[in-house]
């Protein structure tokens, strides 16, 4: 292999050069003119070898995403999970005495992988796994007919090995989905513009758009920020039809008018959005921070997405503008298009209110492909390169070493060295190899609490008749069968009311966050307990004030948790506690 990398870099004699000069430059030639790619699609080679290329990188990708798909879940998983339990027994979305009716068609998807594989996590996740699968391939196919197939194999590999898109594909929640859709939506889109359609007809053509249409509609069912996209998708829009109108005769002017009318009716729309509360609506949703979040350096430094991606891809994020560069000196169509999208979100995201990793990771199959395009004309370059040194002052190590294995040596050590000092790929091997115990609290994608280990700790020792107290409603809901009342600040301040003992909408449970209304219930209530996880309970003073903790430390026992499990438990007893009518009133339980 090394012998042929090798043999590629030293075909450089004149004529070669200058055949290759041409034929970069027919290929930007045919991308201002809008036929970007279109020699990728070659039936004597894409109906083989390149499919085979897409299969290759969904089977790894699935493979990758399976490790660690029984991870110990995340907090938002389980309102999905709740809520299409209840779908399946009644046709609601109901959870206790509250409904969950946020991104219902990723719910409905959940409930009908229960249907297909059983209740379980594993199963919930699968729409995720599959969605977050299936874009690699969707990633791999539009950046090889449009760019080329080395950036299609460099892209197709980010995206296979990227700790965050991991992360969404084994995440019972509907990013990953919001993603595939979006790539697809948009990549079809591109295709419209830039492919010869004689061979397409009227209803071919049609469907597609129907499909883009379709795709965007129900991602942004899925998220809001699917209209970030859009926007990012208009600009560019708008720029290529007023450079195809400017650029074509007379005689042929007539369908670039009539885009351009039609993207002006798409901006009155805007227009009229912004005087009917739309735009408001979007803009407040955007700027929604909750309150457990606003303590958090992500919720006020427009830095954090730039400081995130210089923390995983220092190299790679550090060298973005000249990537771009190089990408669109070799195909400026689709990366000029790719950079659209990616800027105008980026620069929304950056001064949007809360900030989370997720929320970006819809972009991150657009910026893996502009540092693939660009990386796919750095690299045969710098080849070269090393193929001149080698030939040069290192000329005397021939004698013990052939220059096709000086050329593998030194790229290996060169490609070893940037995967190590490249905080995404050991972050992502540890994903794949170490336990959830093992992980910090405070990590990034893993690390959960393990509530099952609580659960089987507290197994017998929690009475019908007990009050049950707990900081993550859901998750004692899942693992403990029930709950009375949710010791939460922010989940309090964000329903209707926003006081003590409000309910919470999701759930219909009882909401608390002081201590004072702690020591109602312990009045209330003979014996009590709390479970809680140690981050959310002794670290979040957003979530659980720190009174509120001395309080329960001081008039509550401790009880034993397993080990690594990074779980609290606390019990109270009080004789004289007396179970009022304002009591039940209180926390309206269900007995």
């Amino acid at each position: 292999m090394f012998k042929g990398l090798y043999q590629m870099n030293t075909r450089c004699n004149g004529g070669r050069r200058v055949d290759r000069d041409r034929v970069v430059a027919h290929e930007v030639q045919l991308d201002m003119n809008g036929r970007a790619g279109q020699s990728g699609w070659r039936k004597s080679s894409w109906g083989t070898r390149y499919w085979y290329d897409a299969l290759a990188l969904f089977f790894l990708a699935a493979a990758v995403r399976f490790i660690g798909l029984d991870h110990t879940p995340l907090h938002d998983e389980l309102y999905h999970v709740l809520a299409a339990q209840s779908w399946l027994e009644n046709g609601s979305f109901a959870i206790d005495e509250g409904s969950y009716t946020r991104s219902r068609f990723f719910t409905v998807l959940v409930a009908g992988f229960f249907y297909l594989f059983g209740d379980s996590l594993l199963a919930a996740r699968l729409p995720s796994f599959i969605a977050g699968s299936l874009l690699v391939p969707v990633v791999y196919v539009w950046t090889r007919w449009s760019i080329g197939r080395s950036a299609a194999l460099l892209a197709g590999l980010l995206l296979v090995f990227s700790p965050l898109m991991i992360h969404i594909s084994q995440y019972a929640r509907f990013y990953a989905l919001q993603g595939l859709l979006i790539a697809s939506a948009t990549f079809i889109f591109y295709y419209l513009l830039h492919h010869n359609f004689r061979r397409h007809t009227t209803l071919m053509r049609t469907a597609l758009l129907g499909f883009v249409g379709f795709a965007l509609l129900l991602a942004n069912h899925l998220q809001i920020t699917t209209m970030i996209a859009v926007a990012g998708i208009g600009l560019w829009f708008f720029v290529f039809v007023l450079y195809q109108l400017m650029r074509a005769p007379k005689a042929s002017r007539k369908p670039w008018i009539v885009l351009l009318a039609g993207f002006a009716g798409l901006g009155l729309v805007a227009v009229a959005a912004l005087f009917n509360g739309t735009a408001e609506f979007y803009w407040q949703s955007l700027n929604n921070t909750p309150h457990w979040g606003k303590s958090a350096e992500g919720s006020l430094n427009i830095r954090f997405y730039h400081y995130w991606l210089l923390e995983e891809y220092p190299a790679l994020w550090s060298l973005f503008p000249v990537l771009a560069l190089l990408g669109m000196a070799k195909k400026p169509a689709p990366v000029l298009f790719c950079l659209s999208i990616f800027v105008v979100a980026f620069a929304f995201h950056s001064i949007a209110g809360f900030k989370a990793q997720r929320y970006f990771s819809y972009l991150m199959p657009f910026l893996f492909i502009i540092w693939a395009a660009g990386g796919s004309v750095l690299l045969p370059f710098l080849g070269q390169q090393v193929k001149k040194i080698l030939e040069g002052e290192w000329a005397p190590l021939k004698r013990f070493m052939p220059p096709a294995l000086q050329y593998g040596v030194f790229i290996s050590t060169a490609l070893i060295f940037f995967l190590l000092s490249t905080p995404a790929f050991p972050l992502v091997a540890r994903m794949l190899t170490r336990a959830d115990a093992s992980w910090p609290e405070n990590a990034l994608y893993r690390g959960a609490a393990d509530w099952q280990a609580a659960a089987n700790a507290l197994q017998g020792k929690i009475g019908r008749e007990d009050l049950l107290i707990t900081t993550s409603g859901v998750m004692a809901r899942y693992y403990l069968g029930r709950y009375d009342v949710e010791l939460n600040e922010s989940n309090m301040l964000e329903v209707d009311s926003g006081k003590e003992f409000s309910r919470d909408y999701r759930t219909g449970h009882a909401l608390i966050s002081s201590g004072q209304s702690l020591k109602k219930l312990m009045q209330c209530y003979p014996r009590g307990f709390l479970v809680a996880e140690e981050r959310r309970f002794l670290r979040a003073p957003r979530i659980v004030p720190p009174q509120t903790v001395i309080l329960v430390k001081q008039t509550m026992t401790q009880m034993k948790m397993p080990r690594d499990s990074k779980m609290l438990a606390y019990m109270w007893e009080n004789d004289e506690a007396k179970l009022t009518d304002e009591c039940r009133r209180l926390i309206h339980r269900r007995e």
